[in-house]
């Protein structure tokens, strides 16, 4: 990536931690041992210039022992553990063999103090996934509503950013915002559902500035509207991968990443970060101040420092009132006319 021009670069680093590959409630930062060790873990978070380790499954995890059943996991109203089915995206149905538990509201504390000891004697930089973005009910003890799990989420975050210092979230939701330092996978656009006739990015507005965050990985949907989305939004790139062939995923759990080989979009990316840079720099660091819908998509931001980012999704290019155009599936940047 440096070798094609790419620096500032944030590497979010997943599926390293031992006991939740195995499935298994994760409890510590133990590395897993064909992929190194923390002492490796920690060589490449100082060789690189930001590396997050992040642990995807904290609170949710596949494997469970007899008598953990009795004390560890969730239950819903019946008194009954939870286990949940995880889905394909295509097809909408349940994975074969991917069903899962939930971690008791009641040991939320206990697990979050483990893991803010354990990244504080090894002075790492931790990411989080579903701390920041799950929430549900517990009936095993009274009932805790997801009301009272956010406020023990959110206890629990606080003790492991204070850990860490810095940390990474995978598109949390309002109350482990204040956590983080930056944040992946921030969505672009909606669903479009419950009659939403438009996409207006509130959560970037806010965000603009203070935080920084990135889009959902553009290797897995249409490169140019991604770029164009994150012009439109402030957002930084994110590409998600490996760097082995994709043919080694094929018939496991990681065969979702299809399209994640680094060969295969490693020019891609380059080229759209220097597009994005160019429209960084005419920025300077400033935040979001204002986005309006100016014509049938097309879509003008504008910036602290009077920066326009003009994006056009259409097929035919748009003419504004100056003379200027904004090319077809493409953007502008120009200065704010007074």
């Amino acid at each position: 990536m440096q070798e094609n021009g790419i620096d500032n670069i944030v590497i979010n680093y997943v599926d390293w931690n031992q006991r939740e590959l195995s499935g298994k409630q994760v409890n510590g930062v133990g590395m897993a041992g064909k992929l190194g060790s923390l002492e490796d873990l920690s060589a490449l978070q100082q060789e690189n210039q930001t590396v997050y380790a992040t642990l995807s499954s904290v609170l949710r995890h596949r494997k469970q022992g007899f008598f953990g059943r009795f004390t560890d996991l969730a239950c819903d109203i019946s008194g009954m553990e939870l286990r949940l089915n995880e889905y394909s995206v295509g097809l909408g149905l349940p994975v074969k063999d991917r069903r899962y538990y939930l971690l008791t509201t009641s040991k939320l504390t206990e697990r979050a103090a483990d893991l803010a000891k354990a990244v504080s004697r090894q002075e790492m930089l931790l990411g989080l996934n579903d701390m920041g973005s799950l929430l549900y009910h517990d009936y095993r003890e009274g009932s805790i509503k997801r009301n009272d799990t956010r406020a023990l989420i959110g206890e629990s975050l606080s003790m492991i950013s204070d850990a860490a210092g810095h940390m990474l979230l995978d598109n949390p939701n309002q109350y482990a915002l204040a956590y983080a330092s930056e944040i992946v996978n921030l969505p672009t656009s909606s669903s479009r559902q419950h009659l939403i006739d438009e996409e207006v990015p509130f959560e970037q507005l806010v965000l603009s500035g203070s935080v920084r965050y990135a889009t959902e990985a553009m290797n897995f949907t249409d490169a140019t509207q991604g770029l164009l989305k994150a012009l439109e939004t402030g957002s930084m790139l994110h590409y998600e991968g490996y760097y082995r062939e994709a043919s080694l995923v094929k018939g496991t759990d990681l065969s979702h990443l299809c399209s994640g080989s680094f060969s295969l979009f490693a020019d891609k990316m380059a080229e759209q970060y220097k597009q994005l840079s160019a429209a960084r720099e005419a920025v300077s660091g400033s935040a979001l101040y204002a986005h309006q819908k100016i014509a049938e998509n097309v879509y003008a931001t504008v910036y602290e420092n009077g920066v326009q980012v003009l994006v056009n999704y259409g097929d035919t290019e748009y003419l504004l009132k100056n003379g200027k155009a904004v090319p077809a599936s493409g953007y502008l940047i120009e200065r704010e006319e007074k």
